[in-house]
């Protein structure tokens, strides 16, 4: 027995209603017990439900975009409530227009090292927001080699997190929106910073070793907002090679957000 209704969720008085519907033409005394056994199980079954009707939109083919504001559940043609992401999953916080990107111009690109840096970052970039502001969400890092290294090489990138002075901002390293807006941030950012602290190094993702030709031989790392950046701190990026041979590029992607960091 289904609620009558398209597109809402029944309450304990609508399935009182249909008991009382399918049993109208049954003889009193049956027609009684009928309802009142009806309404002993369904008490059970409904007893964690507030009594109230609540009401959704049944989607067809195509996805509604709501204004801002309250909005309707979103149901299926058949009834289920859609509680699942129905996009990628970066695009609503895309869509809010504060991600930001950034590589090193390939006309500063850095010289490989192959040993672990100390104090050095090749790209740094530095949350210049006031204490009550955004918090930069890292969400990617990458590393490809614009020449080639010559030997057979592996790469890991590495990253740290510092409360360091503020950077004096380099304006050729040019920040890109994934929606083509322009960047009016708080962001600082800057190329071979030595404000760095030796051993804080992290791994963010190592690459398998590359042909002795290694042009565009890269690692991606996933960092999926496991680095935030608070207001005064800075995120320096480097990579290790096994070769200190050839150059490279490093970018980083991030969402400027507020926060509350405890």
């Amino acid at each position: 027995m289904r609620p009558r209704g398209r597109g809402r969720f029944a309450s304990f008085d609508t399935f009182t209603c249909l008991a009382r519907e399918a049993t109208a033409n049954a003889r009193p005394a049956i027609r009684s017990f009928q309802i009142s056994k009806f309404q002993s199980i369904l008490g059970e079954v409904m007893s964690e439900t507030t009594n109230t009707l609540q009401y959704g939109n049944v989607r067809g083919m195509s996805r509604p975009c709501y204004a801002q504001g309250d909005a309707r559940l979103e149901l299926s043609c058949g009834g289920e409530m859609l509680s699942v992401p129905a996009l990628p999953p970066k695009v609503e916080v895309v869509r809010l227009g504060n991600s930001w990107n950034m590589t090193i111009p390939t006309g500063s690109a850095f010289t490989h090292v192959a040993n672990m840096p100390t104090t050095r970052a090749e790209l740094a970039l530095y949350n210049g927001e006031p204490s009550n502001g955004c918090s930069y969400v890292i969400d990617a890092a990458w590393y490809l080699a614009l020449t080639s290294i010559t030997a057979a090489s592996g790469a890991t990138l590495i990253a740290q997190l510092v409360a360091v002075a503020a950077l004096t901002d380099n304006a050729a390293v040019l920040i890109n929106s994934p929606i083509g807006r322009s960047y009016g941030g708080r962001g600082l950012r800057a190329l071979a910073v030595t404000t760095m602290v030796a051993n804080k190094w992290v791994v963010l993702a190592s690459g398998p070793t590359g042909a002795a030709a290694s042009i565009g031989h890269g690692v991606h790392a996933e960092v999926r907002g496991g680095i935030i950046l608070p207001p005064g701190y800075t995120l320096g990026l480097n990579v290790v090679v096994g070769t200190a041979v050839g150059t490279g590029l490093i970018g980083v992607a991030w969402h400027e957000v507020k926060l509350n960091l405890g």
